[in-house]
């Protein structure tokens, strides 16, 4: 038994260290992240970071996606930027999330607001996009970005009796 409560201590430090490795690791990613996303940020001309976040003015504060796809852009510009203001990326990877799709009650209501949403913050993305191609910050190399969606589970496709779907087995 002491063995065994030894080892275990010794995995725990083990884990522990390493843990607190990648927390720190992680940190100071997201620190120079944010440094450079502010940073290229500021180096658009006005007129362009204006016209961006004009762009992602909501119809509905208590949308979340277009503040979250506003953050992917300024990521991007960083990424496009070059290193020392930005991150000089070529390739960047990110994750926006829109949930509630998953009804089981008065789908139609719920999922038309989600999709009204969904459309105009994927409009907003699109004509941002557009709109850094013009800032002469980035020459003949404009921001790009390819979108995909993706859905998480299958629902039944016939509704069921309180006008929602169940989850399809």
């Amino acid at each position: 038994r002491e063995k065994l409560a030894e080892i275990a201590d010794a995995g725990a430090g083990v884990l522990h260290n390493a843990y607190g490795d990648v927390l720190t690791t992680s940190t100071a990613i997201a620190a120079e992240r944010s440094r450079a996303r502010e940073a290229a940020w500021a180096g658009l001309q006005a007129g362009t970071r204006t016209a961006v976040e004009t762009i992602f003015t909501s119809p509905d504060p208590a949308w979340s996606l277009p503040s979250q796809l506003f953050t992917v852009v300024k990521d991007i510009v960083a990424g496009a930027t070059a290193p020392g203001t930005g991150l000089g990326l070529r390739r960047q990877v990110f994750s926006v999330g829109l949930g509630g799709f998953d009804t089981h009650t008065n789908q139609r209501v719920v999922q038309d607001g989600l999709f009204a949403q969904l459309d105009w913050s994927l409009d907003a993305f699109r004509r941002a996009i557009a709109r850094l191609g013009a800032d002469p910050a980035f020459g003949a190399n404009p921001p790009q970005s390819t979108l995909f969606t993706m859905s998480v589970f299958g629902p039944t496709f016939t509704e069921n009796s309180d006008g929602g779907t169940d989850h399809a087995i």
